[in-house]
C-alpha cells in the first residue's frame, strides 16, 4: 500500500438548511477545500493520483458517511448532507488520496464544526376538530341597521 504527503482539509463553513420536502429532513452542507498532495510517503513524485474520497460522521475517526471526489485536480468541494438529530451535534471530516490502481492514503487531518440541529416542521396546520355544536342567531331591526347576538352550546 502507498501513502501520500501533504494533503490538508480545511473546513469552510457549515451553515444548516431545512428542506421542505419531505417534511421533516433536514440537511447540513459543507465546504471543504485542500491541499493536494505531491509527493508518496517515500518521496518519490505523486504522478498518478486519481481521486478523493471525503469521510464524516458524528465521532471522531468513525466516519459513516462518504463522497467520492472523482477530479484529481479539485482541492474543494461543497455538498449537502442529511441530518438525523435534534440538538447540538459535532460533525468530524476526514479525506484520503487514491492513486489509478486504488491505493488509498491515510486519512488527512480532522476538521470538527458543532452546530445546532432544529427540527422544522413544514406540515400545514391541521384542520379543526368538528363539535357537536347547537348555533343559535338572532338577529332584530331593519335591513339597514341590524343587531345579532349569536348564541354557541357544546351539545
Amino acid at each position: 500500500m502507498r501513502y501520500f504527503n501533504g494533503l490538508l482539509l480545511l473546513l469552510l463553513s457549515l451553515p444548516l438548511s431545512a428542506q421542505e420536502a419531505p417534511l421533516f429532513e433536514i440537511t447540513g452542507s459543507v465546504s471543504l477545500r485542500w491541499e493536494a498532495p505531491t509527493t508518496n510517503v517515500d518521496g518519490t513524485p505523486l504522478t498518478d493520483l486519481a481521486r478523493y474520497k471525503i469521510y464524516w460522521g458524528t465521532s471522531s475517526r468513525n466516519y459513516s458517511m462518504t463522497l467520492d471526489v472523482d477530479d484529481p485536480d479539485s482541492t474543494n468541494r461543497s455538498f449537502a448532507f442529511p441530518l438525523d438529530s435534534e440538538g447540538q451535534t459535532e460533525w468530524h471530516f476526514s479525506m484520503t488520496a487514491i492513486d489509478e490502481d486504488g491505493n488509498e492514503s491515510e486519512y488527512s487531518n480532522e476538521v470538527v464544526k458543532v452546530i445546532e440541529v432544529t427540527v422544522i416542521d413544514n406540515r400545514p396546520p391541521a384542520p379543526p376538530t368538528l363539535i357537536d355544536t347547537t348555533l343559535t342567531l338572532e338577529c332584530e331591526g331593519s335591513s339597514v341597521d341590524v343587531t345579532c347576538t349569536v348564541t354557541v352550546s357544546d351539545g
